[in-house]
This record gives C-alpha cells, sequence and structure tokens, in this order.
C-alpha cells in the first residue's frame, strides 16, 4: 500500500503487509502503521500551538531589532562613519555606477547592503529551514504560524523549537 502526504511537493511512503494480518489485528496494525508513517515522513507527534520564546531568544530579538531600527533610523553619514572599514569596499563599486561617493551615499549603500543582505537571508530561510518545521511539529494554527514566520524575518534568532 502506498500512501501519499503533503499538499504541493507529495512525499510516498510505502507499506508492506509483512506478515500477514489475522482477524482482530487490524487496529494494532494500524496504530504501528501510523507510526512507521510519521517517522517515514519526518512528522513529529508534537503539536505546536503557542509560541515561547526562551530568554535568549528574547535578548537575541532585542538585539536585532535595536541593530535594525540602528540601520534605518540613523543618518546616513553616521552609518559611514559608524562602518568606516566598508567606505573603501563600497567606493569602487560607487565609482563604477557613475556616482559620486560622498558620505550621504556612502552610508545609504552600507544600509542598502546590510538590510538587503540580511533580509535575503531570513527571507530564504523562512522556506528552506522553517516551513519544514512548521509541517513536522503540525503547527496549525494561522496566528502562531505568521508570528513565527514574522520573528524569523525580521528577528533572526527568534525561532526555537
Amino acid at each position: 500500500m502506498t500512501i501519499e502526504y503533503g499538499r504541493s511537493s507529495r512525499s510516498n511512503w510505502n507499506h508492506s503487509f509483512t506478515p500477514r494480518m489475522e482477524a482482530g489485528q487490524a487496529r494494532v496494525r494500524l496504530e504501528q502503521m501510523h507510526k512507521q508513517a510519521k517517522e517515514g515522513l519526518g512528522i513529529s507527534d508534537v503539536t505546536i500551538n503557542s509560541l515561547h520564546l526562551s530568554p535568549s531568544a528574547w535578548v537575541s530579538t532585542g538585539l536585532c531589532l535595536a541593530l535594525n531600527l540602528y540601520l534605518l533610523l540613523t543618518p546616513s553619514p553616521t552609518i559611514s562613519h559608524t562602518f568606516r572599514w566598508m567606505n573603501p569596499l563600497i567606493r569602487p563599486i560607487l565609482n563604477a555606477l557613475s556616482l559620486k561617493p560622498t558620505q550621504e551615499m556612502l552610508g545609504d549603500s552600507i544600509r542598502v547592503f546590510w538590510c538587503g543582505s540580511l533580509g535575503l537571508a531570513h527571507f530564504v530561510e523562512i522556506f528552506a529551514c522553517l516551513n519544514p518545521l512548521l509541517r513536522k511539529y503540525n503547527v496549525k494554527s494561522p496566528l502562531i504560524r505568521f508570528l513565527y514566520v514574522s520573528l524569523t524575518f525580521f528577528f533572526r534568532g527568534s525561532r526555537r523549537f
């Protein structure tokens, strides 16, 4: 018997009826099949229906929030000064794009680099890492799924299973 599982990407699990099933064994065999199927498909018996962050997750969330706010709210010349070690790396790129590498332009470029890199990494993490975990741990609540996705995208380190 073949059991298919999944919505967009289908997974298969095969069950062989050996040894032969005798009368009165259906329930026991069904429970065994259920356990083997979950193990074969990588599904946990654990169901997550709430969001709890450890103290270290709260700290990392706060630090990531502070970094994001700093990058978004600080004037560009200050960012250029704070990340001055990046200025020699950014100047040739701006010159190649025929842009004058002012402190304002350097700060904007550094902001775009860090916000873009972190945003892209978290976006990829949601599809490559988080969604399989949400499936594995049977997270059904749309609110809980939304919270995990939001925390993963905006605040790296907040997702803990």
